[in-house]
């Protein structure tokens, strides 16, 4: 038999073909795996009911994503869920923008 995953995660943007025509190829092969799609692009229209219409793709997020949210999101795919999250706290927030910082400043540092 064959393993199928619960959940698929596509970027917009994949080495070798476009996201969504990865999903449209898998799509016409039979494969109905949900698929969460994530884009550093906001598009048309008629390219999002393209995704949520024709290839089925159950939630589309944006870049940047923000870590806690985007694990909450894949968590309500793999459930069933329809509950978005869509805020941070504030303290989630301040964290969030800490370790950025931190990591900003240290980078450079791990590069050379």
């Amino acid at each position: 038999t064959k393993d199928v995953p619960d959940l698929i995660i596509v970027d917009g943007k994949l080495p070798d073909i476009d996201g969504a025509e990865w999903i449209a190829s898998i799509r016409n092969r039979g494969v109905d795996t949900p698929v969460v799609y994530v884009s550093l692009f906001r598009q048309d229209g008629r390219f999002y009911r393209r995704l949520t219409e024709d290839l089925s793709v159950r939630r589309i997020i944006h870049k940047p994503v923000i870590p806690v949210v985007f694990r909450e999101q894949v968590e309500m795919e793999l459930i069933g869920s329809t509950h978005v999250v869509t805020e941070v706290d504030r303290e989630t927030k301040e964290k969030l923008a800490t370790l950025y910082l931190n990591y900003a400043k240290e980078l450079p540092g791990k590069v050379d």
